[in-house]
């Protein structure tokens, strides 16, 4: 009995002896860590947290012309869009400052990089219909774990105008504002006022009197 006692303790030092010499932190690789199996999105929008822990750089992998040279741990999404798209991609900052990156091309060898975006990583980009555009997500400096990712379509911008009084006679020298909203970033803000008196603007901000009530 002692030497069968003897024995399960040696097996349970020597468990524990080869548990201990695996690597610290070693996880498994999440499914789109390499480029050839990238995530393929195939409805817009998309929202998910996706986790990189355990995750690569492969050999001929692009780095991100954003990122600040350091190791990286990358997993990949792709999208084709069926028509020509203003899309918005996002990684968003959430335990760690996030890299971007947003390429097309064939091969993980021949990739372009369309844009790159770093901390709270955005990238805009132009898509055309048929093209597929790989997406590559890594904490910037070779962080992993969870990072907020979505690619949506881009709103377009929004206008809105203010004045005042609210109630204007003819003895009212009237302020009028306007304020666009470009959630993409892509269009530019230009201003063109034309009123009913003929007088015309390109500011944003502006005051005018009318000569004559109904104007």
């Amino acid at each position: 009995m002692k030497t069968k006692s003897k024995t399960c303790s040696s097996i349970v030092v020597i468990v524990l002896i080869l548990a201990l010499a695996l690597p610290a932190g070693v996880l498994a690789a999440p499914s789109n860590d390499n480029f050839v199996d990238a995530v393929q999105i195939t409805s817009l929008p998309l929202s998910v947290n996706h986790d990189t822990s355990g995750a690569s750089f492969e050999m001929d992998e692009p780095s991100p012309s954003c990122g600040y040279g350091y190791s990286l741990k990358t997993a990949w999404f792709a999208y084709t869009p069926a028509s020509n798209e203003t899309l918005i991609a996002r990684a968003n900052y959430y335990y760690f400052p996030t890299l971007l990156a947003v390429y097309t091309g064939d091969a993980l060898n021949n990739l372009s990089q369309v844009g790159c975006g770093n901390f709270h990583s955005s990238v805009v980009f132009q898509a055309q219909a048929g093209v597929t555009y790989y997406l590559q997500i890594a904490g910037l400096y070779g962080d992993e774990g969870t990072i907020p990712f979505s690619l949506e379509v881009a709103p377009p911008p929004s206008v809105g105008i203010s004045y005042s009084p609210y109630d204007p006679n003819t003895f009212d020298n009237m302020w009028f504002y306007a304020g666009a909203n470009d959630p993409a970033g892509i269009y530019g803000l230009t201003y063109a006022w034309t009123f009913s008196d003929g007088t015309t603007s390109d500011q944003q901000s502006l005051n005018h009197q009318f000569a004559a009530d109904g104007d």
